[in-house]
This record gives C-alpha cells, structure tokens and sequence, in this order.
C-alpha cells in the first residue's frame, strides 16, 4: 500500500492523486459547461455574466471536493465487488447534490460567485459522468489494491477462519494467497494473529508474530484497521495494546461489525 503519514495518518497515494485530478476536472468541466452555454473557451470570457470566472469555477470545484470528503469518497472503494460503476454513480450523485446545498449557501452570502442556472446545471451532468468514469478507471485500473482498507485479524478460531473464506475456492486449489485480497472486497488481510490459548483454524502461512507491541507493528505495517475475531474473548483479550492501537488511529471493530459491513448480512 503506498501511503504517506501525516499528523500520524497514513494517506494514500492513489487517493491524494484522485483528489487533485478531480479538482481539475471539476474546474475542467465549469469552462466546458460555459462552452456549452455560451459556446466559448476562455479563462476569462468577456461577457459580463461570467466575470471572475476562475474564481467562480474553483468555488464550484472546491465546494464538490469536500462534499466527496464529507461523503468518505476519497477513503475506501465500497465493499460491493467489481461492479463499481453503479455504487461510484450512487455516491457521486448523493456528494454532487450535497455539494449543490453547500454551494446555494455560498451563493446567498456572496452573490457574485454565482455562476448561472444553466452553466451549474451543465456543470453538474459533466461532473457526474466524469468523475464517475474517472473513479471507475482507477479502481479496475488498480484493482482496488492501493486504495483498500489494510486489515490485521486478531484471533485464529472460527470466526477468523469465515473471514478467510470469503473468498470463493477454486477446485482442488486450497488456499492460496488470493484470500487475503478478494476482488469485490474494501479491505486486504495483512495477516491472522494467535492470541492465548484459542484453537488454530487458520493455516500456518497466513499466521503472524507482531512481537510484544501491537501498536508498533501496526504502525510499521501501516495496518489501517484491526478484527477482533477472537471465539473467547475473556481471557484472550489484549485491552491495553488495543488502546494503544486506537489513540495511534487505528480504528479497532468486531468480528461482526466486521462481517455486515463487509459482506452485507448478519452472520449467524
């Protein structure tokens, strides 16, 4: 996964790289909505209703980012497969909309940013289908690898063994390092770790020792998240590692929050 660390987060590359490219679309797509309108192209087009145009197309296109961020999108893919493009078109409209409401306030309070009904209407189909096809290019195009979730499963029992089989066997293959990546999946298993006395269901490949600091390991591994998949957790609970883990940023969820999340329904 490559990220960089800032303020004790991990950012991803692949995102920093998605945000930028659709700040420019975005400002890309305000002068195509103007060309649509008006049928021209200019940074500054000498008509009087788009004066400061710059201006006004950052406005747009900033105010459409941080809806998406707002909305989680520059984050993880969602965890629905590889048909991405009907989620992708579902939370872009839903960021879009958002960022229309935020933007109907900017209007009201400076009333010279106002870019005019049709061109923000242009503007707003052009953003969807791009940014839509824009994202659906990156996911397939990385196949998700760079932008998921990086999981370690805390436990080796049943509940760990059901995560691992998420994924589908092939005939006669066994496991195979695949399991740990699923295609339709938000997250990628960096690995299974023992804890007490818990009986082993997990083979011994995908078993781990992160040593006597969960948080250190976590944070050399860039590890963004950590399964509490543990069959019997009175004795086998590591409370205080886990604290440490949370104040480091990790976010810390259970086997079945976990599960719903992931695979959509309660497992029983």
């Amino acid at each position: 996964m490559v990220s960089f660390k800032i303020f004790n987060h991990h950012f991803r590359t692949a995102f920093v790289f998605m945000l930028v490219a659709e700040l420019c679309l975005l400002i890309f797509f305000t002068y195509l909505a103007v060309y649509f309108r008006f049928q021209v192209f200019e940074i500054q087009p000498n008509i009087e209703s788009l004066e400061n145009l710059p201006l006004k197309a950052f406005v747009f296109s900033i105010a459409m980012v941080f809806s998406m961020i707002a909305m989680g999108q520059y984050q993880t893919p969602s965890p629905k497969g590889r048909h991405y493009l009907p989620v992708i078109l579902q939370r872009t409209t839903i960021s879009l909309i958002l960022g229309s409401l935020g933007l109907l306030v900017v209007y009201y309070v400076f009333p010279k940013l106002l870019i005019g009904r049709g061109i923000f209407g242009y503007a707003i189909v052009s953003s969807l289908v791009g940014i839509s096809l824009l994202r659906t290019i990156i996911y397939h195009t990385v196949d998700g690898k760079g932008l998921r979730r990086k999981v370690l499963i805390l436990g080796a029992g049943d509940f760990a063994l059901n995560i691992l089989k998420f994924e589908k066997r092939e005939p006669n293959s066994g496991f195979s390092r695949k399991v740990l990546s699923p295609s339709y999946a938000s997250y990628t298993i960096h690995g299974f770790v023992r804890l007490g006395s818990e009986e082993v269901k997990i083979p011994e490949k995908f078993l781990l020792n992160v040593g006597d600091d969960l948080a250190d390991y976590c944070n050399e591994y860039e590890i963004d998240e950590i399964v509490l998949a543990l069959t019997d957790r009175r004795n086998n609970m590591p409370v205080d590692e886990l604290l440490h883990c949370k104040l480091s940023n990790i976010n810390v969820i259970d086997f079945v929050t976990f599960w719903e999340r992931e695979k959509g329904m309660i497992n029983f």
